[in-house]
């Protein structure tokens, strides 16, 4: 088995806040690919209530939050955005809207969400993006 060695500050941070485990997954399956390297994701699986505390710890490093939407209220995600954009402008927040109308993705583009996925699969298609913005926050 070989063993690689990774240097405290090449890890970034990804907070998935979800009511399961379908977004921490899909996480884990494709950061690793979007990160540009030497950069290595540190995935966590992040309660609501504490996500907030989190951002503002994470303050001084480049973060991204992926906030899940779903249910009938849309408001606790915007909620959390704003919220989140207060405690940490910097943090790249993304959100998982898969039963979303594009009237309310709309809507969630209107505040801090820089993208939002619906399929597991959009997140790979994100990987400019994350690579931009890793790279822009050394």
């Amino acid at each position: 088995m070989i063993e690689v060695s990774i240097d405290r500050a090449d890890l970034r941070t990804w907070l998935v806040c979800e009511s399961d485990q379908r977004w921490v997954t899909t996480v884990r399956r494709f950061a690793p690919g979007l990160m540009p390297p030497p950069l290595v994701p540190t995935i966590v699986d992040a309660d609501h209530a504490t996500t907030i505390e989190q951002v503002v710890t994470l303050r001084d490093q480049p973060t991204i939050v992926l906030w899940e939407s779903c249910g009938e209220s849309l408001l606790p995600v915007c909620d959390h955005l704003i919220q989140t954009a207060r405690a940490n402008p910097r943090a790249l927040q993304l959100v998982a809207a898969p039963n979303r109308t594009a009237q309310e993705c709309e809507l969630l583009l209107e505040l801090p969400c820089t993208a939002i996925v619906r399929h597991p699969e959009d997140l790979a298609r994100l990987g400019s993006m994350v690579r931009a913005y890793f790279r822009g926050n050394r």
